[in-house]
């Protein structure tokens, strides 16, 4: 079967290009040594820096390219060999920190009654970081039941208490019979061995809560420190 490519320069200086069925387009970026674009739309592969150039507002502009395989949380740096610019994710800055984040962790009636055990995890493990707690917002959501015994509730990291304060005592949550909000800051911290690439938990200290059929949003502000 012939094959047809038909090439149409425009008036106004663009390129259309029609192709067979069947046909394997050709590149339509240019490839040419020191090659820019500053025509919009345009897209142009410096072939002596290895760059791609993609114009923005009608001037020249490179696109940022990598060829790393991220993973969540992974830091970015630049990654330069003479004129050649790539994104990486490797050799960059230790101590390195993210803007503050949050979660949110909705927590049945069952889970909170089996804390000790069965902790609930805020923020999950990522390798090379530091999940460093900035404060939690608990949403208390009354069904029927209020909650009995228990202990008080704690934020762990690796198995371990964050603060030397606990988000609250059994008796504040025993005592809850409306929808209320509990704030905790991680004002007074702890040593924590270990602390990378661990979870950050909801758990109580030394009983579980028994009965009780409330429901919990937990928001937690956090921010991950990576490069470690």
């Amino acid at each position: 079967m012939k094959k047809l490519l038909l090439i149409t320069l425009l008036a106004f200086g663009g390129l259309s290009l029609l192709f067979a069925t069947g046909m394997v387009p050709p590149p339509i970026m240019v490839s040419l040594p020191g090659a820019t674009a500053t025509r919009n739309g345009a897209l142009a592969y410096d072939s002596t820096n290895d760059m791609i150039h993609g114009a923005q507002a009608s001037a020249d502009a490179m696109v940022p390219q990598f060829t790393v395989t991220p993973a969540n949380n992974d830091p970015v740096c630049w990654v330069v060999s003479g004129n050649n610019y790539k994104l990486g994710n490797t050799g960059c800055s230790g101590g390195g920190s993210s803007l503050v984040q949050q979660t949110t962790t909705n927590i049945t009636a069952a889970q909170f009654k089996a804390l000790l055990g069965t902790p609930v995890t805020l923020v999950a493990a990522a390798s090379g970081v530091y999940n460093e707690v900035l404060g939690v917002v608990i949403e208390f959501n009354p069904v029927t039941t209020q909650y009995a015994a228990g202990s008080n509730l704690v934020v762990k990291l690796n198995g371990a208490y964050f603060s030397n304060t606990s988000i609250s005592s059994a008796g504040n949550i025993n005592g809850l019979t409306a929808k209320s909000q509990i704030v905790w800051s991680s004002a007074s911290g702890n040593w924590i061995n270990n602390a990378i690439n661990t979870a950050v938990t909801l758990t109580v200290d030394s009983a579980d809560f028994t009965t009780g059929d409330g429901t919990f949003i937990v928001h937690t502000n956090y921010i991950a420190h990576t490069g470690l």
